[in-house]
C-alpha cells in the first residue's frame, strides 16, 4: 500500500480571496468585461486582416477565444514571413508548429487577446505589407 507521508494543502488566502471575489458578486461583471475587450480586440483585427491582407487570405472568425487562424495566399510559406515580421515588431506562430505529422506551411496563428484594437490594426498593417510584398514578388 502506499502511504502519504506528506500533504500540500492549497494556499488558503488564494482560496479565501477567490471565495470573497465570488461571494460578493464580483466574478460575473469582470467575466463580462473581459468578454467585451476580447470581442473589441477580435473585430479589430478580423477588420484589419479584411482591409489589409490581399486575396486569396482566409481567415477564422471565432466565437471566443484568443486567436485567429489565417491561411496565407498562394501557399506562401509562413516561416519565410517569421523574421521579416519580427523585424517590424509582429509576432504569430507559424502553423507547422500546430501539426504533429507535417503541414500547415501555408497558415499562422495570430493572437488578438493582448493588444489594444490600436496596437492590432498597425500589427496587422505591417503584416499586411509584408504578405502584399511576398505574393507580388514571382516565385
Amino acid at each position: 500500500t502506499l502511504i502519504l507521508e506528506n500533504y500540500v494543502s492549497p494556499v488558503m488566502f488564494v482560496e479565501a480571496t477567490l471565495h470573497e471575489f465570488v461571494s460578493r458578486g464580483r466574478f460575473d461583471p469582470n467575466v463580462e468585461a473581459i468578454q467585451e475587450a476580447l470581442r473589441a480586440r477580435r473585430d479589430a483585427m478580423i477588420a484589419a486582416l479584411a482591409r489589409e491582407m490581399p486575396e486569396g487570405t482566409r481567415w477564422n472568425e471565432p466565437n471566443g477565444g484568443y486567436f485567429l487562424w489565417v491561411d496565407l495566399p498562394g501557399g506562401l510559406s509562413a516561416e519565410g514571413l517569421l523574421a521579416q515580421a519580427d523585424e517590424v515588431g509582429v509576432a504569430f506562430i507559424k502553423g507547422p508548429d500546430f501539426f504533429f505529422h507535417g503541414g500547415g506551411e501555408s497558415a499562422l496563428r495570430l493572437a488578438f487577446s493582448y493588444e489594444r484594437p490600436e496596437a492590432i490594426d498597425e500589427g496587422i498593417s505591417r503584416l499586411g505589407r509584408l504578405v502584399r510584398d511576398a505574393v507580388a514578388v514571382p516565385a
